[in-house]
């Protein structure tokens, strides 16, 4: 919110859920990539950081417009 809050203008709710859904995605993030580092080639590893976790992330994104939406405080 102290970052974004001037870009993104979100109620309080609306924050909290935020940064509930990125800490939760940051954090299953970091456990497919162990999981991929752990069972996977070094080739396909590095394949999945640069290739995989882009794409995911930029739909991850895409499914918060609904909830920024809803959330927005609109600009009087």
């Amino acid at each position: 919110k102290k970052i974004m809050g001037k870009s993104i203008p979100l109620t309080d709710m609306g924050w909290e859920i935020l940064n509930k859904r990125w800490m939760f995605f940051f954090l299953g993030l970091a456990v497919l990539n162990e999981f991929v580092w752990r069972t996977q080639t070094e080739e396909f590893w590095v394949n999945f950081k640069v290739w995989g976790m882009l794409p995911i992330t930029i739909i991850f994104t895409a499914f918060q417009i609904p909830l920024i939406n809803k959330h927005k405080i609109d600009a009087q």
